[in-house]
C-alpha cells in the first residue's frame, strides 16, 4: 500500500511498524527547498539536513519514495526555487513531482495571494495544479513558473552539467520542446538500464 507524509513524520519505529504491514511506497510532501521560505510562508518547520536524514532511514527499510514539490507560491522567486531542485537532489527519491501553486479558498497562501494583488479575481478557480499558473507575479512570472514545473524531473535526474540544455527545454518553442523530449528519453532509457 501507499501512504502520504512529510519528512518531520518519519521515524524509524513508525517505519518498521508501516513496513511490517505492507507499505511499498511513501510520497513525500517536500513542497519547497528553501528552508526559510518553507518554513515562514508555506508554514512546513523542518530543515533540509532533517528531510536528508529522515529520507535516508526511508532507504533503510528499502521503501520507495517519491518527493512532491510546488512551485509559484506566493513571493517565490526563481533564484530560490533552485533551492527546491537542489534539495530533491539531494534526497535521491525513486520518482518526483513539481505541482504547480494552486490557491485554494479558505487558505492562508490564498489570502496572501489575494492581499498582494496577485490573484486579482478574489472568485478565481485554479485549473488542475499541472494545467498553469492562475497567480500574477511580476518576479515569478506565469509562463515561468510553468516553464520550471515542466522541467523540474530533468533538473534533479540530469547532472548539472547538462542543465544549459534544460535551460534550453523550458523554451515553448518547437526547439525546446525537441529538446525537453529528447532529454526526457534520455532519461527513461536510463533508468532502463538500471533496471536490466
Amino acid at each position: 500500500f501507499f501512504i502520504q507524509s512529510y519528512p518531520s513524520a518519519i521515524n524509524d519505529y513508525k517505519l518498521a511498524k508501516l513496513a511490517e504491514v505492507g507499505l511499498d511506497r511513501i510520497g513525500m510532501g517536500i513542497e519547497h527547498g528553501n528552508e526559510k521560505f518553507r518554513n515562514e510562508v508555506i508554514k512546513r518547520p523542518y530543515s533540509n539536513e532533517r528531510a536528508i536524514e529522515k529520507m535516508k532511514i526511508v532507504r533503510e527499510f528499502n521503501i520507495q519514495y517519491s518527493c512532491n514539490n510546488i512551485v509559484g507560491f506566493p513571493h517565490e522567486t526563481p533564484k530560490i526555487h533552485w533551492d527546491t531542485i537542489e534539495l530533491n537532489k539531494a534526497l535521491k527519491a525513486d520518482t518526483g513531482s513539481c505541482a504547480i501553486f494552486t490557491p485554494f479558498h479558505g487558505t492562508p497562501l490564498r489570502r496572501m495571494a489575494l492581499e498582494e494583488g496577485f490573484l486579482k479575481d478574489p472568485n478565481a478557480l485554479a485549473p488542475s495544479n499541472f494545467d498553469y499558473s492562475i497567480l500574477d507575479m511580476p518576479q515569478f512570472p506565469a509562463d515561468l513558473v510553468e516553464a520550471k514545473a515542466k522541467v523540474f524531473n530533468l533538473y534533479v535526474m540530469l547532472p548539472k552539467s547538462r542543465w544549459k540544455d534544460v535551460e534550453k527545454a523550458e523554451e515553448n518553442t518547437p526547439e525546446g520542446n525537441r529538446i525537453f523530449e529528447e532529454l526526457r528519453q534520455e532519461i527513461r532509457d536510463k533508468e532502463a538500464e538500471s533496471i536490466v
